[in-house]
């Protein structure tokens, strides 16, 4: 089973949510609280993650909250009745590790113990890029060459790196790749940017670690040394096995996934797809007066 057709299943079920009278009676459920016999697909403590992590995206303001409108109660019953038993394991797996990685993180010795600003600042980062002026001026700065100069948070080492392990995220085929469209270029000033400085760090760290790793294991004295293939290996080998563990006794494949989260979401950001593939137009827009009124 591919994880990633899973996800890309889950997310395109509920981006694609057809008012039904099933779904309608969904709807009329989530109208009391919820206890553990109503669940349906989540545990007690998923639920109550998942009200956290909801309310964190769409908090109480003068409109109704996700928690005021019970909303992980429609996620619970709407997964248990619409979402494949093989996509659910996954969604259950991928929520728990999720969880305990934060558990981890943070030193805790249970998700209740940490709070609703730590995992809001956990989940934002690269999971949140939007389309605002300040990224549409960061995509702009990414149709030029990177030098030493222009970087703004990674080595030049680390760019290198960063620009190989993109790459083989996001080959170029018929449609650019990576490099040609100059990704850890965006990726180095969005981390300078947005991320805090003390997560900058902790990113620095991971990176310097994996790469780190690899020459050891390899037995090089430098990661330009090491080919695209080795590199590619040390990332399929990582990525979505948290079970795995490296010559030093680490498992990366936390750092992995979050090398694919760059690289989807920069890719996603790009001027090359925005306007070629999600047909994004510049405000104040395309005009055009021949129209049939």
């Amino acid at each position: 089973m591919d994880r990633r057709k899973a996800i890309k299943r889950i997310g395109a079920s509920f981006g694609a949510i057809t008012i039904s009278s099933g779904v309608i009676s969904l709807v009329q459920s989530c109208n009391s609280p919820t206890t553990n016999k109503e669940l349906s697909f989540f545990s007690k403590n998923e639920i109550n993650f998942l009200d956290r992590i909801l309310e964190i995206i769409i908090p109480e303001t003068d409109s109704p909250g996700a928690n005021s409108l019970n909303l992980s109660k429609f996620v619970d019953a709407y997964v248990a009745k619409n979402i494949r038993t093989e996509d659910q394991k996954y969604l259950n797996a991928m929520i728990e590790e999720f969880i305990n990685m934060i558990v981890s993180s943070e030193k805790k010795s249970t998700i209740k113990d940490v709070d609703n600003k730590t995992i809001e600042r956990i989940g934002a980062s690269f999971g949140a890029i939007t389309i605002s002026s300040g990224v549409i001026s960061l995509v702009q700065s990414c149709n030029s060459p990177t030098t030493n100069k222009e970087l703004s948070f990674f080595s030049k080492n680390e760019i290198n790196f960063l620009d190989r392990i993109l790459e083989i995220i996001i080959p170029e085929t018929d449609s650019p790749g990576a490099n040609s469209l100059n990704l850890s270029k965006f990726v180095d000033a969005y981390v300078a940017k947005n991320i805090r400085t003390e997560d900058q760090k902790y990113l620095n760290a991971m990176i310097e670690e994996f790469i780190n790793m690899i020459i050891f294991s390899e037995k090089k004295s430098s990661i330009k040394d090491v080919e695209n293939k080795t590199l590619e290996r040390y990332f399929s080998e990582h990525i979505d096995n948290g079970s795995m563990i490296a010559d030093d006794g680490k498992n990366y494949s936390q750092i992995c996934d979050l090398f694919r989260q760059m690289a989807v979401n920069s890719y996603k950001a790009s001027e090359y797809v925005m306007v070629n593939k999600l047909g994004f137009v510049s405000i104040p827009g395309y005009y055009d007066g021949n129209v049939d009124v």
